[in-house]
């Protein structure tokens, strides 16, 4: 029985050639359906088809990009080429990309559509009668070598020079490159179950494979839930244009994945490494600077490493940047704290320094925010807005995310000292209202209740609190019931509703005026954006 894919835009016409004729009967059947081109190569590489029916007008990917994609990279495919159009440049375009046939829709009956299907399944069946056993072995034997090289679990020369001679990958011996690729989109992994994954993770493996074999040769294996390691022979030992190369065959691999799953890709590149038995370590410092640009916020990238020792630049929070930062914080200086914070991420990227260092010193940065706060009995969720340990520092795929969190951290902080500065010239009795709101802002309050708390005239307290904070009462309490609001989205807590009684605002739909006042936003806007940001 040969698998046949129906490839067709035309739902219609899918149905209308799928009851043409009794597949099972003369040995089809078809074994998947695409929309168009970017689908079928999809289902090209989860499938495996004998044969391809496809027609040539569709959408994102059109029947001519698609042949050529199989013709590039699954030659052994035939295609069938269908179209409504009696016209010569499609037949010719089609057939030059290596159309196995070309048919005319109106003219497809079920006697044409046999022939073509019985000469293609000839093709095809020469093709299946090469055992791929043998292959799909040996590329398991070499998956299984290079992750013991990788791991340096191989403990003598000898053993890798055995197992070279046995998987016929003499090439290797004369020096190579280790580049290690991961694709860029992360909410892949979040939405694909494991078999989705790896089944896009072998499509794109193919993908880069086929791209080697055309541009001189490499070996390439997935490696990991995430990662595909691709071995680059060195055709000669003059490593400047042995680079040239590498990051020839990388960038054409980039482009592949690209223009056929409109996915893109980041790799690590290695310096040239002349001895296998070092291998892990050349894999590793890949590793090392494929996760140190990407920590830097990159996409689609080849990030090399540096052969010269000691270009990276050792950072850290040294005792005059501290003094600035704890000057900035209390109204010290010209420079607001939220800047400074800024210009340190910025010199994180312009010094290359590793992403070790970055972290220590990321850790210092925090460290002075918490002893600020815990010195003047500040919440932390004032500050942080959320519930805080060392393991927030982890949640931050990048330096843009955790740059913009932390100079958040630090520009609240710096607003907040600044009010109690100001609130320290206040009368008791305002002093004395701003603790109960920010106690009692969930509850039910009113300014009478403020007033009878504080055992003052409830239209003395009024005037007052506008005289000293500028702001009326319970414009100010409401302020804060929404500022309590947004951390209680910010951490997940809770339904809108719910959240509004939360704070203390039993009207939705006054809740829903208040947040857009403040955020200029309507509570569900803000929700959502936080959802899409995770």
């Amino acid at each position: 029985m040969l698998s046949v894919l129906l490839v067709d835009d035309d739902a219609v016409f899918r149905t209308q050639i799928k009851s043409m004729i009794d597949w099972d009967e003369h040995g089809f059947v078809i074994i998947s359906e695409a929309r168009n081109g970017k689908d079928a190569i999809k289902k090209i590489e989860s499938c495996k088809p004998d044969i391809i029916i496809t027609d040539i007008n569709m959408p994102v990917i059109n029947g001519i990009e698609l042949i050529d994609y199989v013709s590039e990279f699954h030659s052994e495919i035939p295609v069938i080429a269908l179209s409504a159009y009696n016209d010569f440049d499609y037949v010719r375009d089609s057939l030059k990309r290596g159309a196995f046939d070309y048919i005319l829709k109106n003219q497809l009956n079920k006697e044409y559509l046999l022939e073509t299907l019985k000469a293609a399944s000839a093709l095809s069946l020469n093709k299946l009668q090469k055992s791929m056993n043998p292959i799909v072995d040996k590329e398991k034997s070499i998956q299984e070598f290079l992750l013991l090289l990788l791991s340096g679990c191989i403990n003598t020369r000898e053993e890798i020079q055995s197992s070279i001679k046995e998987l016929e990958l003499e090439e290797l011996e004369k020096g190579l490159a280790a580049a290690v690729m991961e694709p860029d989109n992360e909410k892949l992994k979040k939405d694909l179950d494991e078999g989705e994954y790896y089944r896009f993770l072998y499509s794109v493996k193919s993908i880069m494979q086929e791209s080697a074999d055309l541009n001189g040769g490499a070996i390439v294996s997935i490696i990991g839930r995430n990662r595909i390691l691709v071995l680059i022979p060195m055709p000669d030992k003059s490593p400047r244009h042995f680079n040239n190369h590498c990051r020839r065959l990388l960038t054409t691999m980039q482009d592949n994945i690209h223009r056929f799953m409109d996915e893109s890709v980041s790799f690590g590149l290695s310096d040239p490494c002349m001895d296998l038995f070092e291998l892990h370590q050349y894999y590793g410092r890949a590793v090392e600077v494929l996760e140190t640009k990407r920590f830097q916020g990159e996409t689609s990238f080849i990030a090399e490493v540096n052969s010269q020792e000691g270009q990276q630049k050792i950072i850290t929070l040294d005792d005059s940047v501290q003094q600035a930062l704890y000057a900035s914080l209390h109204g010290k200086s010209d420079i607001t704290p939220d800047t400074m914070v800024r210009k340190i991420f910025d010199e994180f990227i312009e010094t290359g320094c590793s992403k070790d260092d970055i972290l220590m010193v990321l850790a210092e940065l925090l460290n002075i925010v918490i002893r600020e706060i815990r010195d003047k009995n500040i919440s932390e969720e004032e500050i942080f807005q959320e519930h805080l340990s060392y393991q927030t520092l982890s949640k931050f795929k990048n330096l843009p995310e955790q740059k913009e969190w932390f100079s958040g951290i630090y520009q609240r902080l710096y607003q907040y000292l600044k009010r109690s500065r100001k609130a320290s010239q206040y009368n008791e009795n305002t002093k004395r209202a701003i603790r109960y709101i920010e106690r009692n802002y969930h509850l039910k309050i009113t300014l009478n209740d403020i007033a009878k708390e504080i055992c003052v005239n409830s239209s003395y307290l009024s005037r007052l609190f506008k005289k000293d904070t500028g702001i009326n009462i319970m414009d100010y309490l409401n302020k804060i019931r929404i500022e309590k609001s947004a951390w209680l989205m910010r951490n997940g807590k809770f339904t809108l509703k719910n959240i509004a009684d939360e704070v203390g605002i039993s009207n939705y739909n006054h809740f829903f005026k208040l947040f857009k006042k403040y955020y200029h936003v309507t509570p569900g806007e803000y929700k959502q954006s936080l959802d899409s940001s995770k």
